[in-house]
């Protein structure tokens, strides 16, 4: 939920691209999970994965929005007709 309206706020703002959205939702799944980490296990040390899953996200933002884009340029003319 977090990853989502962070990608609705950055996709309704100039100059960020597919990529830069998608990273953004990368970056608030990350924070979603952490935060529900620590509600459910009610432990604060989790707060320590950030950094991994960080690491993690951004390559994963940035795959997830070149593929967003390669699937947009092969589903417009489709949906054009």
């Amino acid at each position: 939920i977090v990853g989502f309206f962070l990608m609705v706020i950055f996709k309704s703002m100039r100059g960020f691209s597919l990529i830069s959205v998608s990273i953004m939702g990368a970056v608030g799944h990350v924070f979603g999970q952490i935060f529900v980490g620590v509600i459910v296990f009610a432990l604060i040390e989790i707060v320590f994965y950030l950094p991994f899953m960080f690491i993690i996200a951004l390559p994963a933002g940035v795959f997830t929005g070149k593929l967003t884009i390669k699937l947009l340029d092969i589903l417009k003319p489709q949906m054009q007709a």
